[in-house]
């Protein structure tokens, strides 16, 4: 019997302490997913994807769909402590 895994994620916005957009966080990174095999964890946070920043819903989202016809990725993201760039090819 096979099992079906969703890859679905939800794009939560972020705000620094000063509540000013930070980027987004998608939630939740389940372990085996496609999304943890790119590198994410549950903590980070996307301010830009191949070089376009987040800043709105909509920056977000355009960028999320845009990304179904891109195959290589970049994402800057910061995690706690350090910012980081993944960088994964997608086939």
């Amino acid at each position: 019997m096979s099992k079906h895994r969703s890859h679905s994620v939800c794009i939560l916005f972020y705000t620094d302490t000063s509540g000013t957009p930070g980027g987004f966080r998608l939630a939740p990174i389940r372990q085996g997913s496609q999304h943890a095999r790119f590198g994410f964890k549950r903590s980070d946070i996307t301010h830009s994807v191949n070089g376009q920043p987040l800043t709105t819903m909509e920056d977000a989202m355009s960028r999320y769909s845009y990304l179904k016809v891109e195959f290589k990725r970049r994402h800057s993201i910061i995690r706690p402590g350090k910012n980081m760039l993944l960088r994964f090819r997608v086939k």
